[in-house]
């Protein structure tokens, strides 16, 4: 059973919900794999209620982590290191936490705090590539669509442009963490403006995308897809192995360059490591190239 569950987790992404949907009345006596199924049915989910759960911070937070546990369908635990991977629920945020021993710390979305806060409060964001490739400048603020919010560190340094940025990630762990850390934003003098540039949406990139009319089309849709990692160096930051751990790998990043190459009104710009191959075998018009990071942009209209 372990076998057939690694693969079945491994190719959920390639199969299509009535395929998902046979598996589940199939194997509907098997518990985990079904389990894997539902979800996937849903959200395309990787992690299963195996191996994460909620856990309350403190006493006064126990009301709080009920909730989250019932909106993601994770048990609430008791003991912190019962489950190898738990959101850890206070009054004040709520984390991702590796309980094993020598661990990476927690991964939690903070605007408010640390470089990102810095940055904000002190205009630390204007010269980088992905806002001279969202073609952010003097008199220019275009709408953006992030498709691929992820922890919304991009979307948050587009916001702080000034620009109105929509934000969609369609796991829904990472996107209570995305949240979560944008609440936490608007309650502060110095990012509350930020965060007011933001629009939310949990659910599945490429259908969201699809469904776009002509008279809401973003002049620009930004991409970071999560690619297969190849070196042991990809998962040097612990927000990446998280990420990496919850989400999985994005392959239909293919499907989600070609629906955005039909939705953008004036570019598309993809987020891709040096070096890498051009998403979906597509040469851009032009790209931006920095140390270890390339935005590759694909003038539309």
């Amino acid at each position: 059973m372990d076998i057939a569950y690694f693969i079945l987790n491994k190719c959920l992404i390639y199969l299509s919900d009535l395929t998902l949907l046979s598996i589940v009345v199939f194997l509907n006596s098997n518990v985990a794999i079904l389990r894997l199924c539902e979800k996937s049915l849903k959200v395309r989910e990787i992690i299963s209620a195996e191996h994460i759960g909620i856990f309350a911070a403190d006493p006064n937070s126990i009301a709080k982590a009920e909730g989250i546990g019932s909106r993601l369908s994770l048990p609430v635990i008791n003991v912190r290191d019962a489950k190898p991977l738990i959101l850890e629920v206070s009054n004040t945020h709520v984390s991702l936490v590796y309980t094993a021993p020598k661990s990476p710390g927690a991964t939690l979305v903070d605007f408010v705090g640390g470089k990102m806060g810095y940055r904000s409060k002190n205009s630390g964001f204007k010269d980088q590539d992905i806002i001279k490739a969202c073609g952010i400048k003097k008199g220019m603020r275009p709408t953006i669509l992030d498709a691929t919010a992820g922890l919304g560190r991009d979307g948050f340094i587009l916001a702080s442009t000034g620009c109105k940025v929509t934000l969609v990630e369609r796991n829904p762990i990472i996107a209570l963490l995305l949240e979560d850390g944008i609440k936490r934003a608007s309650e502060v003098t110095q990012t509350a403006d930020i965060a007011a540039n933001i629009t939310f949406h949990n659910c599945n990139s490429v259908k969201f995308i699809n469904a776009i009319i002509s008279m809401d089309m973003p002049e620009v849709i930004y991409l970071d897809p999560m690619y297969p990692h190849r070196t042991k160096s990809s998962l040097v930051k612990k927000e990446m192995r998280a990420l990496r751990d919850v989400v999985g790998d994005d392959f239909d990043s293919d499907d989600l360059l070609t629906a955005a190459l039909q939705k953008a009104s004036k570019r598309v710009v993809v987020k891709r490591p040096k070096g890498a191959e051009y998403l979906a075998d597509k040469k851009p018009s032009m790209s931006f190239d920095g140390k270890s990071t390339r935005f590759d942009v694909y003038f539309v209209g």
